[in-house]
């Protein structure tokens, strides 16, 4: 390990008789030592810099040496430096006059003074991938005396598309790689390195010792140190800078003129080092986000976010863009550090923007629909349909009842806690002449996963169920009478009320089903204890009352982790096809501030994710990146979500009809309202999970309609994997999916559209 932490060259002064004496025996010991000197190569250089103005002949620059040297031996004047690392030595000048020569094409760029003065600086680099270029570059300049390093990586090989070093070094630590470069380039410059990374334990020696930093740049990987060094940087009042290598964003933190300045731009809040420590790698990711700007990523970079540990081991850099990092962070170092207006603040030199014509993934034609969609109904705002009905409203029963404005609003009140597709609660309701009429409001459908509507017509036959539950507990009967006019078959059903039984009221067998309308909750949580399998017995037993449909139980944990990747990968298409995409992203409400405008859709904080999938999902809700992932074939950190939640699961349920209609959809909706709501008297949530059996229903009932190809391809091939765990004919078609978990209690429960927006009283 020692000789793997050999950094610093052995200077040797041959007029000093303890270095010639040292220096003739290296060389003794060592007889494979090569031996470089250009010394009067430099000598002349340094005359002809020093002479701007004269033309020297060579034999006169020669002549000129001869009397700069002032007949000493050559060999003694100036060092020789011993590069063990390298098994060579090198003669050079004098230590001030090396720097005079190395240092002279800066000016004037860089004033004398200037120059001077940043001799006398010192700077800490955290983190050797982008910072051993900040580091070298840094050192070309000379825009500081000394440069204290610290990283505890070795170098690997895929680290050498942009760290500047062979690969004989291979294995090496990234530090003594970077400390060696500069002293090759310079002997002379102070380098420190810290090879076990900065922590707290060497934290005040890497600010102090040796005399205090004067600027430090952040390259390094760690949120817990990110922080660590900035609030230590901030009570010693030192600036910090950071490059990200990713649209050349630079950060720029001067807390020397800022001391109560907050810790990256404020970004972070009030998070301080310490509580990083009760934080595991997925807790962090979402201030991770936050500190490298997700908003201002460039879209390569977020879908490689997306990801990282899926196709990809960890986040791309470029050479370009390191390189690039490292001028810029050394250009505004020497800036600072000379006392020119250096605000805080980010900033980015962009390539792409500064320089246009970069080759931008284009953006595919869609592709034509050969036939258009068919439909039960058509897709016509409520207000047109309702004008329609009017001219063909029926007279009620003779019998039937008026009910008191609030009797009406209690029961349609206890009708929408149903639930339905998205959350989109698709109904209208309207009351005239003794009848409730209930309609399906299209425009507020999600067509693409809902293939021809079936998912919301399930969804008003379980607001139909608990409709009759609330009317009965009111001591009512109910007679439905179902799709009544083809003219306007928005028209779903109508219900008449009566204070006795009537010929084709509903029964009352499940009337003890009304106390959980409102305990019935949709769980999107993981499941976290065990479902006692004699639950499952009591709920197929239940099921089985209605033979119309067929409910089917997984509950091998084998089969559910292999179904959760089915699943995961319909979730996928449905974020890597652009129409889909979209109402999918119109379907979730992603601010507790829209969710609560809206009182539709789902409550992105419904969704039981870790930080780092939150993050994730706020990134795909970003189409050009998606089509970007979709392109490159990606997304498995989109399945990954999916199979995270689903591999907790204990049972997953399965509801199918043999027919395909408009009537057996919303029937199978009361009757999948009414087995969730026994399920609920058991202590077990549902969570449902439908895009999959409506993207079979697309393919194989709608022929693939509105369905791109390439989509229609996988989909077929994950309905005939899915057959295998459900194997249902063909023919027959799945209602509904769903998890189903132990109940919890939720904080937070999905909002419902007031009353006044879904009920129109004549």
């Amino acid at each position: 390990m020692a000789s793997e932490l050999i950094y610093r060259p052995i200077h040797f002064d041959l007029n000093q008789t303890e270095d010639a004496i040292r220096y003739r025996d290296l060389l003794d010991q060592n007889q494979t030592i090569s031996s470089i000197d250009h010394l009067q190569l430099m000598l002349a250089e340094l005359i002809k810099t020093r002479n701007p103005g004269t033309n020297f002949s060579q034999e006169a620059l020669q002549e000129a040496v001869r009397t700069y040297l002032g007949g000493q031996n050559p060999e003694l004047y100036g060092v020789w430096v011993y590069y063990p690392w390298l098994n060579r030595v090198v003669h050079l000048l004098p230590e001030h006059e090396f720097v005079e020569l190395r240092t002279s094409r800066n000016q004037y760029k860089i004033l004398p003074k200037e120059q001077e003065k940043l001799h006398k600086k010192t700077i800490g680099v955290v983190g050797m991938s982008v910072g051993q270029s900040v580091a070298v570059t840094m050192a070309l300049e000379r825009c500081c005396g000394a440069l204290r390093l610290a990283d505890f990586d070795v170098l690997e090989l895929s680290n050498m598309n942009r760290i500047r070093s062979g690969v004989h070094e291979i294995g090496t630590l990234k530090v003594v790689n970077t400390a060696r470069e500069i002293f090759e380039i310079d002997p002379f410059l102070q380098v420190e390195i810290f090879p076990e990374g900065l922590h707290r334990g060497n934290l005040q020696a890497f600010f102090l010792q040796n005399g205090p930093l004067d600027l430090i740049v952040d390259e390094c990987d760690s949120l817990d140190i990110k922080l660590l060094l900035r609030e230590e940087a901030r009570r010693l009042h030192i600036p910090v800078l950071m490059d990200t290598s990713d649209r050349g964003m630079l950060d720029v933190e001067r807390f020397d003129l800022e001391p109560e300045r907050a810790i990256l731009h404020g970004w972070v809040g009030d998070l301080k080092a310490d509580n990083l420590r009760d934080l595991n790698t997925e807790e962090k990711i979402p201030y991770i986000l936050k500190i490298v700007g997700v908003d201002t990523m460039s879209e390569r970079m977020k879908a490689s976010m997306l990801e990282v540990e899926q196709s990809i081991r960890t986040w791309p850099q470029l050479a370009s863009a390191v390189v690039l990092g490292g001028g810029v962070t050394c250009d505004v170092a020497r800036r600072l550090l000379l006392g020119f207006e250096v605000h805080s603040g980010r900033y980015f030199i962009d390539l792409d923007d500064l320089i246009p014509g970069f080759n931008t993934t284009k953006k595919t034609a869609k592709e034509k629909v050969e036939s258009p969609e068919p439909v039960f109904f058509s897709y016509r705002p409520y207000p047109v349909f309702i004008s329609d009905f009017q001219k063909i409203i029926p007279n009620p029963a003779p019998n039937a009842l008026d009910l008191a404005k609030e009797t009406l609003e209690q029961i349609v009140q206890d009708a929408i806690q149903a639930p339905s597709g998205g959350n989109m609660q698709s109904w209208v309701w309207y009351w005239s002449g003794r009848q409730l009429f209930l309609f399906l409001d299209a425009a507020r459908t999600v067509k693409l996963v809902d293939y021809n509507a079936l998912g919301t017509l399930s969804g008003l036959g379980a607001a139909t169920e608990s409709l009759v539950l609330s009317a009965h507990a009111k001591g009512l009967h109910v007679r439905i009478t179902q799709f009544p006019s083809e003219i306007v078959p928005e028209w779903v059903a109508t219900f008449e009320f009566f204070d006795e039984l009537q010929p084709g009221c509903e029964s009352h067998e499940f009337d003890d089903l009304y106390t959980m309308l409102y305990k019935r909750q949709c769980n999107r949580g993981k499941c976290t204890k065990p479902i006692d399998p004699i639950s499952f017995e009591k709920i197929c037993l239940f099921a089985a009352k209605n033979r119309n449909f067929q409910l089917n139980l997984l509950t091998e944990k084998e089969k559910i982790s292999y179904l959760s990747n089915l699943i995961g990968a319909t979730d996928r298409l449905r974020f890597t096809n652009e129409a889909f995409h979209t109402e999918l992203v119109n379907e979730i409400r992603w601010s507790p501030e829209e969710a609560s405008l809206t009182k539709d859709g789902i409550d992105l904080d419904l969704i039981d994710f870790k930080p780092s999938e939150k993050a994730g999902f706020q990134l795909a809700r970003q189409w050009p990146l998606m089509r970007l992932l979709s392109e490159l074939k990606g997304g498995k950190g989109i399945e990954k979500m999916t199979r995270d939640l689903l591999g907790t699961d204990q049972a997953i349920g399965l509801i199918t009809t043999p027919e395909i209609t408009p009537t057996a959809y919303f029937n199978g909706g009361r009757y999948y309202q009414r087995l969730w709501l026994y399920c609920t008297q058991l202590g077990i949530d549902w969570h449902p999970i439908p895009a999959t059996l409506y993207s079979f229903l697309r393919l194989e009932h709608g022929k693939g309609v509105n369905m791109p190809k390439d989509m229609q391809s996988e989909v077929r091939t994950l309905s005939t994997a899915f057959r295998t765990f459900f194997p249902f004919p063909y023919d027959h078609g799945g209602i509904f999916l769903m998890r189903l978990v132990p109940t919890t209690s939720l904080p937070l429960k999905s909002y419902r559209r007031p009353l006044e927006d879904v009920l129109i009283v004549q």
